[in-house]
């Protein structure tokens, strides 16, 4: 919160009846002031949630008179002072941030003028020319020069002995120490842009965020509670969540294979990305947030202080009496001569409260499921809502990190009892994967996901199935039992080998032309007969169809309009595996057979299905949606996976976790 000097201006701006006035101060050392109509700041992180190395932005839009020219590009000092029409009042500026005006345009004697803060660019691409290693001092320092910038102000604070006296120099001097050193970065890191990089270089200095203080110089500043109260009489009742947010947990990601966390007791959890965090530092980052419950909430002050700075934290009072600890997360000013104000905390609700169905984030888990459901089957919806309602509605449950000897986390679970030992229905997730089951973490595992790919659940329910390979869980190719389908080859097998596809040759084992009686006209047409073909030669239609006495059909074309096939066997081998295919179309589908695949296709709604030797797919409109990979057992899909049931072996058989669950 800004400080005032004069005690009479504070007073003033806590009066019931105010006036201010706004100068807006350009760097070439002009002023603009008396035409300044209207002016609306606006100030927020850039998160909406309440996180360790958040990042500030502001910018401002304002209606002003007796400009000459464009000023885009120009840059200036925005102030407000109070100004009490009724008797005398010291004229004290109170700044309000330094901006670039971005965009100015002119209607009539008035212009329309845009201005955002330093960080305007930040999230361009961070490029340094530093030497590495080089410590976080360094990397902000060139940051602001290249984004336009103030040099950073940092922290300090003034020596004192155990007594509270303040050491002196030998020439009488006060001596002021830095209230946290740099941290020495060794590496850049790749593709990042500079809001970023700022990020991470704040968050080491306890988890404080990055913002540009009222005259445009970068500062690190923590979440501060501060002595302000802002009353029922001098703003609207304000529009609150039903529960207030403790982060309880705090966990920073490293890299892929390493996150930090701490935890005060199980429960909500704050989480962040800094490449350079160490266990250390991240203890000091969670002094500032565990354990400090706060409400989100949005109000309109009426009697706006242009005191209050973002990521203050205030009371707010309701006409009731109740009141609110509440971080300053969003504020935008309005001032016309007056100055009122919006501000908001955010943030989504604790694990205990994850049932509420009138939180923001149910509300948008809902809005997502209903959008799914209305481009769902019939058959898909049903089971897909009775998952949803499985998952959605559930309310309580834990989430517990357990640790090794070395304090490391190793996993974590969200149970249903907070001793994970006593817990029925778990889900686990490490640096492997998920997994989950209804039986206890020792239990059998329903479901399972690893970072390899690789899928295991008693049953997958879904709209479009991409894949390699399907098969059977009785397939052996040795033994001849079950079936597999290929579908990158375009191979299959069907019942232990009686149906084959492979090596461009389609066989059907154990099936025969034996008394199939038919006939050939010279067309090439052809029709049942009382004629036993077994052996022998037929030869007709000046050569197009051809039997030999091995049994071999050979013909440039077959038409039947009523064929049956009873014995003998069927073997079609072509010369050229891409270009010989058979090929069924009416309207506007078509079925192609070739030795490579089977092809499937819709010309009016441009979806494709196809089925090669080690792979089954989906197309849309020349789109890969969906795929089987029967080689490796990986499904793809470009939506979602739906299941009515699931199986899982065990004790010789197969159980049902939906009728596990419905027990």
């Amino acid at each position: 919160m800004y400080q005032v000097v004069s005690q009479e201006v504070a007073d003033y701006i806590m009066s019931d009846s105010r006036t201010f006035r706004a100068v807006m101060e350009f760097a070439d050392g002009t002023e603009l002031s008396d035409g300044i109509a209207k002016i609306t700041t606006q100030a927020s992180t850039a998160n909406k949630d309440i996180i360790a190395g958040d990042t500030i932005s502001q910018s401002i839009t304002a209606e002003v008179t007796g400009l000459t020219a464009d000023i885009s590009g120009k840059t200036f000092v925005l102030y407000f002072y109070a100004v009490n029409l009724f008797s005398e009042l010291e004229e004290e500026l109170i700044p309000f941030g330094r901006y670039k005006v971005t965009s100015c345009k002119q209607n009539g004697e008035k212009w329309t003028v845009e201005a955002h803060d330093g960080f305007y660019k930040s999230d361009d691409t961070y490029t340094s020319s530093l030497s590495f290693p080089a410590t976080t001092d360094d990397v902000e320092l060139e940051i602001c020069n290249k984004l336009g910038i103030l040099p950073p102000r940092y922290d300090y604070s003034q020596l004192c002995d155990e007594d509270g006296e303040a050491i002196l120099t030998a020439d009488g001097q006060k001596i002021y120490v830095r209230d946290s050193a740099p941290i020495k970065i060794d590496a850049p890191l790749e593709e990042c842009t500079y809001r970023e990089m700022l990020s991470y270089c704040v968050s080491l200095d306890g988890g404080k965020c990055a913002m540009l203080d009222r005259e445009g110089h970068l500062i690190h500043k923590a979440w501060t509670d501060i002595d302000y109260t802002v009353t029922a009489g001098r703003a609207d009742e304000p529009e609150t969540d039903q529960n207030d947010i403790k982060i309880s947990q705090i966990s920073c990601k490293v890299d892929e294979n390493k996150t930090l966390s701490i935890t005060a007791i199980p429960g909500r959890a704050m989480t962040f990305t800094n490449p350079y965090m160490t266990q250390n530092l991240l203890a000091k980052a969670a002094s500032n947030y565990l354990m400090k419950p706060y409400r989100p909430l949005s109000i309109y002050h009426r009697l706006g202080d242009p005191r209050l700075d973002i990521l203050d934290v205030v009371t707010v009072q309701k006409a009731d009496g109740t009141s609110y600890r509440v971080p300053l997360m969003s504020m935008s000013y309005s001032y016309d001569g007056g100055l009122s104000a919006n501000i908001s905390a955010t943030g989504t609700p604790d694990s205990d409260n994850k049932g509420n169905d009138s939180s923001p984030m149910m509300r948008k888990v809902k809005k997502v499921v209903a959008a799914a459901l209305n481009a769902t089957e019939e058959k898909l919806k049903a089971a897909f809502q009775e998952s949803i309602d499985y998952i959605v509605g559930n309310e309580g449950g834990y989430v517990v990190t357990k640790f090794n000897a070395d304090n490391q986390p190793v996993a974590t679970y969200y149970t249903d009892n907070l001793d994970i030992e006593q817990a029925k229905e778990f889900l686990l997730i490490n640096n492997h994967g998920i997994a989950g089951g209804t039986d206890g973490i020792h239990g059998p595992i329903n479901t399972a996901i690893d970072i390899q790919g690789r899928i295991n659940a008693e049953q997958i329910l879904t709209g479009i199935l991409s894949a390699i390979v399907i098969q059977s869980l009785n397939y052996s190719e040795a033994n001849k039992t079950g079936s597999k389908i290929n579908l990158e080859d375009g191979t299959f097998s069907f019942g232990g080998g009686a149906m084959t596809f492979a090596n461009n040759l389609l066989k059907l084992v154990g099936c025969a032309i034996d008394n199939g009686a038919f006939k050939v006209d010279k067309s090439g047409n052809v029709t049942m007969t009382s004629a036993n073909i077994t052996n022998g030669n037929i030869n007709c239609g000046n050569g197009k169809f051809k039997v030999d006495s091995a049994g071999d059909v050979i013909a440039n074309s077959l038409k039947s309009n009523n064929a049956e096939i009873t014995g003998g066997n069927i073997n079609i081998e072509t010369d050229d595996k891409e270009t010989s295919l058979i090929k069924l179309s009416h309207n506007e589908w078509t079925i192609e057979v070739s030795p490579l695949q089977w092809v499937l296709t819709n010309d009016n709604t441009g979806c494709k299905f196809y089925c090669q030797a080690g792979q089954l797919g989906c197309e849309k409109n020349g789109t890969t949606v969906c795929t089987i990979n029967v080689e490796t057992g990986s499904v793809y899909t470009d939506g979602i996976v739906y299941a009515s049931d699931f199986l899982i072996e065990k004790n010789g058989g197969y159980i049902s976790v939906k009728e596990g669950l419905e027990n």
